[in-house]
């Protein structure tokens, strides 16, 4: 399996800008997950982009995937932004009643844009 993209962004590269994939589902979670675990700075002001501009699937695992890095976040006092979010998978969020659960941004410079360092 491919490398999952990702990068730094941010002044003092405090944000972890992560570009998922098409497919949002089993085959991707360990590696999202380890990426956070791995990347995602341990500083006041850090935050986590996630890049749903490929995203066309997203399953039941990718969204507990979702779930589990927002409370990562949370526990880290970093915050997390979906960036680039299709009115597709949007739509899928709103029926699972979580479109209201997760900040949201249209690209992800404002999504960057959003996490200011303390």
């Amino acid at each position: 399996m491919p490398n999952l993209g990702s990068h730094l962004a941010g002044s003092d590269n405090h944000v972890l800008v992560v570009h998922l994939p098409a497919r949002f589902t089993d085959e991707w979670i360990n590696h999202i997950r380890r990426e956070v675990e791995t990347r995602l700075r341990p500083i006041p002001g850090a935050g986590l982009v996630l890049d749903f501009g490929c995203v066309e699937i997203i399953n039941s695992l990718g969204i507990t995937c979702l779930l589990n890095l927002d409370e990562r976040c949370r526990l880290a006092g970093a915050g997390m932004v979906l960036a680039c979010v299709s009115p597709t998978t949007m739509g899928f969020l709103s029926r699972v009643k979580l479109d209201k659960k997760f900040k949201t941004s249209p690209t992800v410079d404002e999504a960057v844009a959003r996490f200011t360092l303390a």
